[in-house]
């Protein structure tokens, strides 16, 4: 490597250190995912009484999922555990709890807008607002389990490497 070389990536590596310095309470990525996974929840359990117009069963059916996920995640997000810590969600927790919002909001914002003829392409679209509920624990649990096989595979194949 050429001195002048060595000489830039030495002040590149002293400016990101004094950067990181500067902003002494940056979020870790674990954070950043929880409210990233917050907020598309907030926005997904507030959806469906704005799309159907009104407040009875099917809407509370609706807002089910999001707002468990709400209601697990937001007390772990404000508050730390005794060590004075930062509790950390593991990663397939995190990636069940964003498909499970994702494909509720999906669905809200497809209907609202119309898109694809979701609300007017059969007489019996309405009923997926029975069955999208289960459609969403059911793909965020799926989900959940392939990244927790994939980071166990992982984990092992970098253990049995050492």
């Amino acid at each position: 490597m050429s001195p002048i070389r060595a000489k830039c990536r030495a002040k590149c590596r002293a400016k990101c250190r004094a950067l990181y310095l500067y902003i002494p309470n940056a979020m870790t990525g674990n954070q950043v995912a929880r409210l990233l996974i917050a907020c598309v929840s907030l926005v997904a359990t507030l959806m469906p009484p704005f799309v159907m117009g009104r407040f009875d069963g099917f809407v509370i059916w609706n807002m089910f999922p999001s707002a468990a996920i709400l209601i697990l995640l937001i007390p772990w997000t404000l508050l730390e555990n005794g060590q004075g810590t930062v509790f950390r969600y593991p990663v397939w927790m995190l990636v069940g709890a964003f498909v499970t919002s994702a494909f509720s909001l999906a669905f809200q914002v497809s209907w609202h807008f119309d898109l694809g003829g979701t609300a007017t392409a059969s007489s019996t679209a309405a009923l997926a607002f029975i069955f999208v509920p289960i459609w969403a624990i059911v793909f965020g649990a799926a989900a959940a389990f392939v990244t927790f096989a994939a980071t166990a595979i992982a984990r092992r194949s970098r253990t049995e490497g050492e």
